[in-house]
């Protein structure tokens, strides 16, 4: 159970913070005179947040996705995993030891359902 609520904070922690991180992406590309004109301690507050998002980052996909993806990590951060199970799911499970197909599927939706969720709805350049 404390796993669970432990797993859940740092999803929850990582979504915060990745959704602050990709309304600066937006800001910084889309809208280059605001993000010219944005006072140095405010860009100062959105770069602090982005090395906060990628230590959550870092810590989701080492501590949950390699539990809810079944297999070790490949990528440092989240994405790279959910990208890599989207376009080439593994079909190792067990960590390697075992091969099935089902197991290959569920990475497939899995990712997914990840991307379609929580990342592209901030980013559509994401998860492609």
């Amino acid at each position: 159970m404390t796993y669970l609520l432990y797993a859940f904070l740092i999803f929850w922690l990582t979504a915060v913070f990745y959704t602050s991180v990709m309304h600066f992406k937006l800001i910084k590309d889309k809208e280059p005179e605001v993000w010219a004109d944005m006072h140095w301690s405010s860009k100062g507050i959105g770069y602090l947040t982005l090395w906060v998002g990628l230590v959550l980052d870092l810590l989701l996909n080492v501590l949950v996705m390699t539990v809810v993806f079944v297999e070790l990590p490949k990528e440092l951060l989240t994405t790279g995993c959910v990208r890599r199970n989207k376009f080439n799911p593994s079909d190792k499970l067990l960590f390697g030891l075992i091969t099935s197909k089902l197991m290959q599927a569920y990475r497939y939706k899995l990712a997914l359902a990840f991307c379609q969720n929580y990342l592209t709805p901030f980013d559509r350049e994401h998860c492609e």
